[in-house]
């Protein structure tokens, strides 16, 4: 007997609902927004799955503000499954030949992944989730789709202190997109 894939099993689960699958990773995406589920595996730990989710329109305003050419590609919302299953609790991993890991990684998507996607789906639920994860200057992606979400939502003056006191030690790029947007949404100087 054939034991069950990651790839087959989780396949049944995200196929009719629009993500096409590429080795393994399963992208849904529409002209407003992107979605991605990846099996990750190595051979010590084994296998998670990782959670992606990106708001397009905040992405191009991101990606047009000045100077020209884009900050590093990195998805603002990124968790693994067990994030989303107990918060405060370690990474969940399959070992290899676990025979019950396609089944549960599936559940636990159709479970936890498919409704946390879709709360991102909204401006809200995006941006519930960023100001969480985004606190520290650390993680810049999520921390300028943040500002630009709250922008969006008619809230500039949180859109401004979001974006307030950069690391001085910024690529340029980066502290030119913030500065760029930070004049885009009416804010001071940093």
């Amino acid at each position: 007997m054939t034991r069950p894939t990651y790839r087959s099993t989780i396949n049944k689960v995200l196929e009719p609902r629009g993500f096409i699958r590429t080795g393994n990773d399963w992208k849904r995406e529409n002209e407003a927004h992107v979605d991605i589920i990846s099996v990750q595996s190595t051979s010590v730990l084994g296998s998670t799955i990782n959670i992606h989710a990106q708001d397009k329109v905040s992405e191009r305003m991101i990606l047009d503000a000045e100077p020209a050419g884009p900050p590093p590609t990195l998805f603002p919302v990124s968790v693994r499954i067990q994030r989303l299953v107990e918060p405060n609790t370690r990474d969940r991993w399959w070992r290899a030949g676990d025979p019950n890991g396609p089944a549960e990684a599936a559940a636990l998507i159709e479970a936890y992944a498919l409704p946390f996607l879709g709360r991102m789906h909204t401006l809200e639920g995006m941006a519930d989730y960023l100001q969480k994860s985004a606190t520290k200057w650390r993680d810049g992606t999520s921390r300028l789709h943040l500002a630009v979400i709250q922008a969006r939502m008619g809230d500039m003056a949180q859109a401004c202190e979001t974006l307030r006191d950069p690391p001085k030690d910024y690529e340029g790029r980066w502290l030119g997109k913030i500065v760029s947007l930070r004049r885009q949404f009416g804010c001071g100087a940093t």
